[in-house]
């Protein structure tokens, strides 16, 4: 399966798979160039990760939620970095 969501302005390309029963597969990466044929997402993966279909509503659900649990992380991420640099723009 392969879809495309928005969500906050960006784009992601979703891969996802089912395994058995209850398990699916799901990668996702961030379309960083929507015009280029190859190259279009960044290399590495925004989410990558499996989860149990019975613990969601519906798939497309549990992939909205990874992608708003990965943004959280990620402003958490950006957050960290900018204290460390400005630790060290105030100390040298």
């Amino acid at each position: 399966m392969k879809a495309t969501y928005c969500y906050k302005n960006r784009e992601f390309e979703v891969y996802g798979r089912r395994y058995g029963e209850v398990m699916f597969d799901v990668t996702i990466y961030e379309v960083v160039r929507p015009t280029w044929k190859i190259f279009r997402t960044k290399s590495s993966p925004f989410v990558d990760t499996w989860f149990c279909i019975d613990n969601y509503p519906s798939i497309d659900d549990a992939i909205k939620t990874l992608i708003a649990k990965r943004l959280v992380e990620e402003e958490k991420e950006v957050e960290r970095s900018k204290k460390v640099n400005d630790f060290f723009k105030n100390t040298y």
